[in-house]
């Protein structure tokens, strides 16, 4: 990778591109923070979607930059079968797998959660492309996303009829505490977030990620991010969340949530891996030389990209 590369073949992005340069210079170097980095939100192929790199590039390409780890997410369901193939052929790079509690696995499936950590899975995401939230920001979504077609029963949910988390999502929960897995939103909403957290509570399970608070399809104020932190949980700045037609908050506004939210409850992430978009890696390397050069620190940054990540998957929360 030779820094930034403005893709020549799609206009949209291109104009993406410009709007960053008006702001901040390329990045024309691969930054020394993502030594030891781990992407902890991207996707590869295989997928239904087309995807930039598969699983393999990705993790070779991570290992080109010196970084520690990178997280296979899948819309269609659980990776932690991929992640321990890329482990033999890339063994120098740390691949974590896990499940997405899309319809392709049955949704609230508690046994697709045991199997996937069985299979060596950590991570558990709750529904992205099936959730509820998400059917009903589809209009708006890129062609990637909306090519995603939902269930016949409509949208899933946590919450019953009464607002209550279902109990099909308490057994899962159940699972993750007593495995300390990590739990991701997904594409939940903001309400169902805070109707979740004292659950979480409840079961005592700390390694919580909200996902994108700042993409449009969930648009978590900054009061709410401060909630969220101030109950020990962690939230993504999400590289994807800066592009025009994602965001519903200006760049300023999001680099204020970093100061004072504070950097040490989020994690740096590109939710990148679209065709129509640079690599992962490529992403991760803008977003380091942008927030250095909008007067976020050098160790805050290797703190979200680095210590925080580590911190997650190691438990010491």
């Amino acid at each position: 990778m030779n820094g930034w590369k403005r893709p020549i073949h799609n206009d949209r992005f291109s104009l993406e591109v410009d709007h960053w340069i008006k702001i901040q210079p390329k990045a024309e170097s691969i930054s020394e923070l993502l030594e030891g980095g781990i992407e902890f939100h991207a996707h590869s192929s295989p997928s239904v979607s087309k995807r930039k790199y598969s699983d393999i590039e990705y993790a070779m390409e991570a290992r080109s930059c010196g970084m520690s780890g990178i997280v296979l997410k899948a819309h269609e369901g659980d990776t932690a079968a991929r992640a321990q193939l890329v482990q033999e052929v890339v063994p120098e790079i740390r691949t974590i797998g896990g499940v997405v509690l899309n319809r392709y696995v049955g949704g609230f499936n508690a046994d697709a959660v045991k199997m996937s950590h069985q299979l060596g899975g950590g991570i558990v995401w709750f529904p992205t492309v099936d959730a509820d939230n998400h059917e009903r920001f589809k209009a708006t979504l890129t062609t990637d996303m909306a090519s995603y077609e939902p269930g016949q029963y409509g949208g899933l949910t946590i919450l019953d009829a009464n607002g209550e988390v279902k109990r099909e999502v308490e057994r899962i929960l159940e699972y993750v505490a007593r495995h300390q897995l990590i739990l991701a939103s997904g594409h939940l909403s903001v309400p169902e977030i805070k109707a979740l957290i004292p659950v979480l509570h409840q079961y005592q399970i700390r390694k919580f990620v909200i996902q994108h608070p700042d993409l449009h399809l969930i648009n978590m104020s900054r009061e709410d991010q401060m909630e969220v932190a101030n109950e020990g949980f962690f939230l993504e700045k999400c590289l994807i969340s800066f592009l025009p037609n994602h965001r519903v908050r200006s760049v300023a506004e999001i680099l204020t949530d970093i100061k004072e939210v504070g950097h040490s409850h989020y994690l740096m992430v590109t939710d990148f891996g679209q065709h129509h978009h640079p690599s992962p890696i490529e992403g991760l390397n803008f977003f380091v030389h942008l927030l250095q050069s909008s007067g976020i620190s050098s160790q805050q940054i290797v703190d979200m990209i680095r210590e925080t990540p580590e911190r997650l998957l190691s438990g010491k929360v």
